[in-house]
């Protein structure tokens, strides 16, 4: 299968290859409303944007088609088609206090019980909480568990989310 270069505004770097040819047609219809819609709306960034209309012009010769309103009519049709995707159930943002064993300190040699604010995505990606009143980027985590606590609450009131408690301390590492 040979690869297609993903257009302007396709949200990716590099190339893409599609696993259909529907999957195919899916995307470039949506990636051309996307431009297409972006270039006739005054309030978009792609608003009198000669990139985005020649690479429109691009694909309405690629696809054989006279306008590029011709092009977006066809594409409305195979949008009209598509499903989206079923949202995951019961799987909201959060924040995550958690307990575990780790060193701190540039000279530790030895563990101790540490906390740290871990947000938890609704995919289930994982991102330390950094301490926003800290001069520094870096955030390893604390010894005492009301520094993690800060943060989280901090994040919680930011993004509107609830706060978990997890002790990882108590599980078996896997090996």
């Amino acid at each position: 299968m040979s690869k297609v270069k993903s257009g302007h505004g396709s949200g990716g770097i590099g190339p893409k290859t599609p696993k259909t040819q529907e999957q195919m047609a899916i995307r470039v219809a949506e990636q051309f409303m996307l431009n297409f819609n972006g270039i006739n709306s005054p309030t978009s960034l792609s608003y009198n944007d000669n990139y985005c209309g020649a690479w429109l012009t691009e694909q309405i010769n690629r696809f054989g088609y006279k306008t590029w309103e011709a092009m977006a009519a066809d594409c409305r049709v195979i949008l009209k088609g598509v499903k989206p995707a079923p949202k995951p159930r019961g799987q909201k943002i959060r924040i995550e206090v958690v307990k575990y064993m780790g060193k701190f300190g540039s000279f530790a040699n030895h563990e101790s019980e540490m906390y740290q604010a871990i947000l938890v995505g609704a995919n289930g990606k994982r991102q330390a909480l950094p301490d926003t009143r800290a001069c520094c980027t870096g955030y390893e985590g604390h010894i005492e568990r009301k520094y993690a606590v800060d943060i989280a609450k901090g994040w919680a009131a930011l993004l509107n989310c609830p706060t978990v408690f997890v002790d990882t301390v108590g599980k078996k590492a896997v090996a």
